[in-house]
């Protein structure tokens, strides 16, 4: 950029034109009170909007903090929605199994098996002589001081 505004400078202005190295401008000497005064409200705004800045950068890693840890949790749920359904899926399938087994098998009326109940409760012989020593019930009366 400086090598074209020479180039200018030489073309329309002067042929031996020589631009020197850059200088940035001084300060002023004298700073008045006007320009201490500006230059204190700036310094004061640059300090607002860092600590605006600040504030905002900590509010963004909350959010994405919340973000992460929501995405993690909906990712939790979305998997356990997809194992929920496939068991479900294996489920009705071994339901409708079991119903194809059970059309196949003939059926057995209440009536018949209340008593097929009934006649195998007959035979059931419930004597305490026959019973094992172990199985006897024993009454405990230490807690009576016997």
């Amino acid at each position: 950029m400086n090598n074209v505004l020479a180039y200018t400078h030489r073309s329309f202005k002067e042929t031996n034109y020589k631009s020197g190295p850059f200088l940035p401008p001084q300060p002023p000497k004298d700073e008045g009170t006007e320009l201490r005064a500006e230059l204190d409200q700036l310094n004061q705004a640059v300090f607002d909007y860092q600590l605006a800045h600040q504030e905002t950068a900590q509010l963004l890693e909350t959010a994405q903090s919340k973000l992460r840890e929501i995405s993690e949790e909906r990712s939790f749920w979305e998997q356990l929605a997809a194992e929920t359904e496939q068991a479900k899926v294996a489920l009705e399938k071994r339901l409708t199994e079991q119903q194809v087994i059970a059309s196949g098998r003939p059926k057995i009326s209440v009536t018949q098996f209340i008593k097929a109940a009934n006649a195998a409760a007959a035979s059931v012989q419930l004597d305490e002589v026959d019973a094992p020593q172990n199985y006897r019930p024993t009454i405990k009366t230490s807690w009576l001081g016997i």
